[in-house]
């Protein structure tokens, strides 16, 4: 929604009544809006003060499935805008497309009053850590240096390589690569992956307080899962509190882990045992709820019960993988080890990330890991 209100800030500003521009516009909303609903990153280069330069090549199909009912078409929006003679210094963008809200005139005004408020107010220092920076997927833009391979080997014609990733030194969690080398971090260098606020990293619907659900300020809805407490529920979600992309292997197939639960050693369709589990009975049949139980059951099976599954997580998923709240608060919570939880942080995404490598995967399965 801030992205969306700086853009609308900027349009009022820069209007031109034509097809053209019109268009641009709905594609920039889309992109911003496919970028959160991906967990993608914005270039660092892309500014809402000239968006429609640097803008990120995406897939237009790939951006319209993703966002179903909340793309954004021309027609869909009431352009109720004057014209302005302020020039674009330079309005090009490509054919591929994203993002979304609906964004009408009593919107932009809104939003125009809002910015031209701002600017009688006193200007706060404060830099709220944003929520991309907790991102697992690596920026749109990473950067290597080429002259220190990582990792480097032959299978048939193939030179399979990873150069080192930079910063080599992170400086934000989504900076952590499979290069990244923890022993060289410093305690301070770790003690800064914290963000500085509370940021949600679980679905929206997880923070809304619903009949019949507990919650927890700050954690979100506590799922019932027979067999664990109140503590060992909000324990799991501190300790994991941010899924992305989990597969498993289903045969010779990756699949997604979110359709299927395995109960005494069979993998079941979670949709067709849903309203037969015990502990699903009180929580709402949402993509959301579906996705929260199916993990959340699993990792406190997995690491409380010590359960061995015959179809497992496909690559690893350790603790405080995301760091999702300033230092203090975890300590006020019980978590004291401040370092310790963010060298975990750093081991855990490296972890992750090496993991799913497919370089890695062919050097390691060739014989040839370097």
């Amino acid at each position: 929604s801030e992205l969306h209100s700086e853009l609308i800030t900027y349009v009022v500003n820069h209007f031109k009544s034509t097809k053209k521009y019109k268009q641009q516009v709905v594609d920039i909303l889309n992109i911003m809006t496919y970028v959160v609903y991906s967990g993608d990153i914005l270039p660092y280069n892309w500014k809402t003060s000239n968006p429609f330069q640097n803008i990120p090549d995406f897939d237009k199909d790939m951006i319209e499935d993703t966002l179903g009912d909340v793309f954004l078409t021309v027609d869909a929006i009431d352009w109720d805008v004057k014209p302005t003679d302020n020039v674009d210094s330079d309005i090009t963008v490509s054919d591929t497309t994203t993002s979304n809200t609906q964004f009408a005139s009593k919107t932009v005004r809104k939003s125009s009053a809002k910015s031209s408020n701002k600017s009688n107010s006193v200007v706060s220092t404060f830099r709220p850590t944003q929520k991309q920076d907790l991102y697992i997927q690596s920026p749109v833009v990473p950067r290597f240096d080429y002259s220190k391979p990582w990792i480097r080997g032959h299978e048939g014609a193939d030179d399979l390589v990873i150069y080192t990733t930079l910063p080599e030194i992170p400086t934000r969690q989504n900076e952590i690569s499979c290069t990244t080398d923890v022993t060289k971090l410093t305690y301070s260098e770790l003690v800064n992956l914290y963000p500085n606020v509370v940021i949600h990293t679980r679905a929206p619907l997880m923070y809304e307080h619903i009949e019949g659900l507990d919650y927890e300020e700050d954690i979100g809805i506590l799922l019932p899962i027979q067999g664990y407490s109140r503590e060992q529920l909000i324990d799991n979600i501190i300790q994991y509190p941010h899924f992305y992309k989990l597969c498993r292997m289903i045969g010779d197939t990756l699949c997604s882990f979110y359709t299927h639960i395995e109960i005494d050693g069979e993998l079941k369709s979670i949709l067709e045992v849903w309203d037969t589990l015990p502990d699903t009975r009180r929580i709402p049949r949402q993509k959301e709820f579906v996705k929260e139980y199916v993990v959340r059951k699993y990792l406190l099976d997995l690491t409380l019960k010590k359960v061995k599954y015959k179809y497992p997580l496909y690559g690893s998923l350790d603790p405080f993988l995301t760091l999702f709240m300033p230092s203090d608060v975890y300590m006020k919570r019980g978590y004291s080890d401040i370092e310790g939880i963010a060298r975990q942080c750093v081991v855990s995404r490296v972890k992750y990330k090496q993991s799913r490598n497919p370089v890695i995967r062919r050097l390691d399965h060739a014989g040839l890991y370097l």
